[in-house]
């Protein structure tokens, strides 16, 4: 039986209704929310790190799931975003 959707989404339980996605190219990011949007998500889409971990910090309740890549150019890599991330919401 699998988790709940929630559940998988960095070991929340908050439905993943919200994806904060981080993607330092933007014709991959327009695509990828695209995608996101019509499946059905709100997508606050990001293209550096460091915007990555100000918009989480600023309500970390409200994301439900981060997608990200992990080469983000100068600053914060994806790994330091989900690392972060993850240290908020616990492993799951």
């Amino acid at each position: 039986m699998r988790p709940p959707l929630g559940r998988l989404c960095m070991g929340s339980r908050v439905p993943p209704n919200v994806v904060l996605l981080v993607e330092d190219e933007s014709i991959v990011l327009m695509d990828v929310e695209h995608s996101l949007e019509e499946a059905g998500f709100e997508v606050i889409g990001v293209t550096k790190g460091a915007d990555a971990l100000a918009t989480f910090d600023r309500d970390p309740e409200r994301v439900g799931a981060l997608v990200t890549d992990i080469r983000l150019g100068n600053g914060p890599t994806g790994w330091d975003v989900s690392t972060s991330v993850k240290s908020v919401r616990g492993a799951g």
